[in-house]
């Protein structure tokens, strides 16, 4: 409650905030269009998930990892959902790396994910193959086949 409180608080009356689910909340920002004035919005943000939390005795605190989905001058609007998912590449693109970060969309960090995915699934395929399969037996101890 305290972050929503602290969000809220950093929105412009033009934007929109929204709980997602969980910990993650998402900004329509629609006050700016430029990537400065945008950068500063998530970076001021960021600032203010860091600020202490006081819980009884104890001071908490929290850090945020942001990602941004713009659309510039030069690009049609894409379907709300692509554009979360942008924002979500760039979220988890900025907690691969650290966390307490923003990262803006950009197509690479697609194709990164993409490529990080064939690999999971080449090593997976080659652990099958060189390990062999384990079952359970009734006694519930493991039996190699």
């Amino acid at each position: 409650l305290a972050v929503a409180r602290r969000l809220a608080r950093v929105v412009k009356p033009q934007d929109t905030l929204a709980r997602f689910g969980g910990d993650q909340f998402a900004f329509l920002v629609t006050s700016e269009s430029q990537p400065e004035p945008i950068a500063a919005f998530a970076d001021s943000v960021r600032r203010s998930v860091r600020a202490p939390i006081t819980l009884g005795e104890r001071e908490i605190t929290l850090t945020a990892s942001i990602g941004i989905a713009m659309l510039d001058d030069k690009q049609q609007p894409s379907e709300p959902q692509e554009m979360v998912k942008e924002a979500e590449i760039g979220l988890y693109h900025a907690k691969k790396q650290g966390g307490d970060r923003i990262e803006a969309y950009r197509p690479a960090l697609k194709k990164q994910g993409q490529e990080l995915v064939a690999i999971e699934e080449d090593l997976r395929r080659a652990l099958a193959r060189a390990l062999p399969s384990t079952k359970t037996s009734r006694s519930g101890t493991p039996s190699t086949t």
